[in-house]
């Protein structure tokens, strides 16, 4: 799974930047989901924005319950470049920490996954179904996701979704999220002296 995660951080899958690989990223991972011995590892297109990836890996039973893991491939820009220490697009291991750009949003949340998956299929055969929705837009507000989930419905049914990543709490226990707020987008104009002033006196109109 590392050679899985050090080639999967190498491409330039920038969300919204002129010259990115995103259809490379997105052909990289069908090919991966086919390799892990996905029956169904197909690209699903939109007419809005970037694609994403699905893949299926059956349970043995057809009764047994499915589980839709949600993840996204597309990243932030890295610049300003100058600031990092190593190449935000090769992977750099220290005893505790691993950097590269995507690594915690959310490109290592798949390999962590594709992982526990690879560990159960070596224990025999999977306990549920589950499915791989990877998107290339969420770093956008996600534009394209009502559309695929109207388009693809049929696909993309499941008893329940996992969602991208979790966190922990300030006692290090794993916290369970419910739901998340979305997003909000807004200008913001502030107009202030033209020179310094005290504290007391700089209000702001």
């Amino acid at each position: 799974m590392q050679d899985f995660l050090t080639k999967y951080l190498q491409f330039h899958s920038v969300s919204l930047a002129e010259e990115n690989e995103i259809p490379e990223t997105a052909e990289f991972l069908r090919t991966q989901f086919t390799k892990l011995g996905a029956t169904t590892s197909r690209i699903l297109h939109t007419d809005r924005t970037n694609p994403a990836v699905y893949a299926v890996f059956p349970a043995q039973t057809a009764d047994a319950p499915t589980i839709l893991f949600y993840n996204h491939y597309d990243v932030q820009p890295a610049e300003p470049l100058a600031l990092w220490q190593s190449d935000p697009f090769q992977l750099k291991m220290t005893d505790t920490h691993l950097y590269a750009r995507g690594i915690n949003d959310d490109k290592g949340e798949l390999a962590a996954r594709l992982a526990a998956l690879q560990r159960l299929q070596a224990q025999g055969s999977l306990p549920c179904t589950i499915k791989f929705l990877v998107e290339g837009a969420e770093e956008q507000g996600s534009p394209n996701l009502d559309y695929l989930l109207a388009q693809y419905a049929d696909l993309l049914a499941a008893d329940f979704c996992l969602w991208e990543s979790g966190g922990r709490n300030e006692q290090g226990k794993f916290q369970i999220s419910l739901g998340v707020k979305g997003g909000v987008a807004f200008q913001l104009s502030v107009k202030t002296a033209d020179f310094d002033l005290h504290s007391s006196l700089g209000a702001i109109t």
